[in-house]
């Protein structure tokens, strides 16, 4: 858990909240969130049935994570793989 935490920290990449499968838990979520790690939200639904998000919006509320944990773009000329290119 600490190995992907510290990688996706080091790579400034955010985490998937996946309302699909569940993952991450809640101890993952709240030690990547004290880490400083951000995180998006997800389906891996493979039609059109998004859902309502369940499982992602109980980890905002169960985890306390608010709009200053959510991964936003990054402008133009900014985003990692244009500073550090392709390796």
């Amino acid at each position: 858990m600490q190995a992907v935490i510290a990688a996706a920290k080091r790579n400034d990449v955010a985490i998937e909240i996946n309302n699909r499968f569940h993952v991450p838990s809640p101890a993952f979520i709240r030690a990547a969130k004290k880490a400083g790690v951000k995180f998006s939200f997800g389906t891996n639904n493979e039609d059109a049935n998004l859902g309502r998000m369940e499982y992602a919006l109980e980890m905002v509320r169960q985890c306390g994570l608010t709009g200053q944990d959510i991964f936003v773009p990054k402008p133009d000329g900014e985003k990692p793989i244009q500073k550090r290119g392709f390796s």
